[in-house]
């Protein structure tokens, strides 16, 4: 998201317009298509401050090799074993790696973030860090190729 005095403005008028419908909806009131106008045209005025993002899952052997290009370093294993647990990569390099590799712009004539600006962005900002870690771990979630306990066998 963009953030700045206008986006801050779009956002407040969407969430209240948004609020407005809610309580109208709660309260069963028959004539809302004006507030639904309302919530469409915040939601409209508020589009151009985010940028959609499409996440894609690696081909297995892809994903193997950004793991192993990647390695954890002592200290990561460290930290990982006071945590109970084992690092399978350094998170310093290997987060910007993945994003790099797996998140795109919705726009397919947009040209993905690489690499380095990834590592930028996860270092410097402006995105939040909120942002970043839901990111990361969608681009986790879709490359997990662990077995589901809750999928039957046939």
């Amino acid at each position: 998201m963009d953030f700045g005095p206008e986006s801050d403005a779009a956002l407040r008028e969407f969430a209240d317009a948004d609020a407005t419908l809610a309580d109208a909806k709660l309260r069963n009131l028959a004539d809302r298509g004006g507030l639904e106008r309302r919530v469409e045209a915040a939601r409209a005025a508020l589009a151009p401050f985010y940028e959609r993002l499409v996440v894609r899952a690696l081909p297995p052997d892809e994903m193997d090799a950004l793991v192993a290009a990647h390695p954890p370093t002592d200290e990561d294993k460290a930290k990982a074993k006071e945590r109970g647990g084992d690092a399978a990569w350094n998170p310093a390099t290997f987060a910007p790696a993945l994003l790099g590799a797996c998140v795109h712009p919705e726009d397919p004539d947009d040209a993905p973030l690489s690499e380095q600006e990834w590592a930028e962005l996860t270092s410097k900002g402006p995105v939040s860090s909120g942002e970043l870690r839901y990111l990361l771990q969608t681009a986790l979630d879709i490359n997990d190729r662990s077995p589901d306990p809750n999928l039957g066998k046939g």
